[in-house]
């Protein structure tokens, strides 16, 4: 059980912080306090392009971590918010796996523990196209 409650503890609080800080990036982009790689009004040329022409156009980077090379940039840094808040319920998966061990709930750790691995291989980009 206390397993759990560990599990909603993170998961609440991960989530509550994270959209506190995904929204604040987000005004810090559109207030235009770091640079951007387009204005705010160039958005508009480019909204309905398929991604390929996006990329091509704007010259954004893409792929698993690619926000990272745009971290001085506004939009670099809303996205490494919402990347930090899409880690929540790995935090949440992994909160609950101690508890679970120490409890010897083995068959439940273990399913746990696959869910952590194929949670972070997906994040890794090792699965899909």
């Amino acid at each position: 059980m206390k397993a759990k409650s560990g599990y909603a503890l993170v998961l609440e609080w991960g989530s509550r912080l994270g959209l506190v800080l995904v929204v604040t990036a987000f005004l810090v982009y559109l207030i235009g306090l770091l640079p951007s790689p387009m204005g705010m009004a160039e958005i508009d040329r480019y909204w309905g392009l398929p991604l390929a022409d996006f990329v091509a156009a704007t010259g954004i980077p893409t792929g698993p971590g690619s926000w990272i090379t745009m971290m001085g940039t506004g939009y670099g840094l809303a996205a490494s918010w919402a990347v930090l808040f899409s880690l929540v319920a790995l935090f949440a998966y992994a909160a609950i796996a101690v508890p679970t061990i120490l409890d010897r709930d083995y068959i439940y750790a273990v399913f746990i523990v696959l869910e952590l691995a194929l949670m972070c291989a997906a994040m890794a980009g090792w699965l899909g196209a």
